[in-house]
């Protein structure tokens, strides 16, 4: 048998896998794309349908190695996965248009910061994803629709380069505002076409690190909204009709910081 028909046997093979097994409704592939050193995590709904032009959602975690009251649990990415279940989160979202996927990074956030702040190696990156989708049978072309950045606490950095992307369609904070504020200012002022929400834990220093965020806006001439309380049963409602848009979580449970993402990533991806 050539080697050409072979890979066309094992593609079709995999799409088929793909579609006829319980892969959709959870994690659909695990493992290495071509140029990105650590593994990447893609998730589907159960009713998800592949399109022309792909969704996609790409999350960014935070740091590694940094939960000591889990004595050490974070080490790995897997542990990152088991602990933020991020095929429930997709499926709580309702988003069934949309593809999400979580790259690992190692330590403080460095495998992201080398790989994907620099333009052009995130252009490359987010090039081979979509082909990877496309070779999952996940995407009918390797072209992609939009991208919805989400960055858990140190990840902000690395979002704040990143979201500069042309395809780039909404930036979500989890409370991650520990800095770069003139920068993300800068982007609800020339991306007003773009949605930008984050979440603080109330008294924290992403608290603190809120009000800097207001400051830099302000001194660019706009008027941000107040902070929307957690406790609002009108909250969603607000938040499709306001931009930009955080909420403030009055939180009462254990480690608030790291279920931030559990609480309000579903929420921010709601259309």
């Amino acid at each position: 048998m050539e080697k050409g028909t072979a890979k066309g046997i094992a593609a079709l093979l995999m799409a088929a896998a793909i579609s006829t097994s319980s892969a959709f409704g959870g994690q659909v592939f695990p493992g290495k794309i071509e140029g990105y050193p650590e593994d990447v995590a893609i998730f589907a709904n159960k009713a998800y349908k592949p399109a022309d032009k792909t969704t996609l959602i790409l999350h960014l975690h935070g740091w590694l190695h940094v939960r000591d009251h889990l004595a050490g649990k974070m080490e790995k990415f897997d542990d990152v996965l088991a602990e933020f279940n991020f095929g429930e989160l997709l499926e709580r979202s309702g988003r069934n248009d949309a593809i999400l996927v979580v790259p690992s990074s190692l330590g403080h956030c460095e495998t992201y910061d080398a790989n994907l702040m620099n333009p052009k190696s995130y252009d490359s990156f987010l090039s081979t994803l979509a082909r990877k989708l496309k070779d999952l049978g996940l995407a009918r072309t390797a072209e992609l629709e939009s991208v919805t950045l989400s960055g858990h606490s140190g990840a902000f950095v690395s979002i704040s380069a990143m979201m500069w992307h042309r395809k780039t369609a909404a930036v979500n904070l989890l409370d991650a505002t520990y800095g770069r504020f003139d920068d993300f200012a800068k982007f609800i002022e020339t991306r007003p076409d773009a949605r930008f929400r984050g979440v603080v834990v109330a008294e924290t220093e992403t608290h603190a690190g809120l009000r800097e965020l207001w400051n830099a806006i302000r001194a660019r001439k706009l008027v941000p909204a107040e902070a929307l309380s957690s406790v609002d049963p009108t909250l969603e409602k607000k938040l499709r009709a306001t931009n930009p848009a955080f909420v403030l979580w009055q939180a009462d449970v254990k480690d608030a910081h790291w279920k931030t993402v559990s609480q309000f990533l579903p929420i921010f991806l709601r259309k």
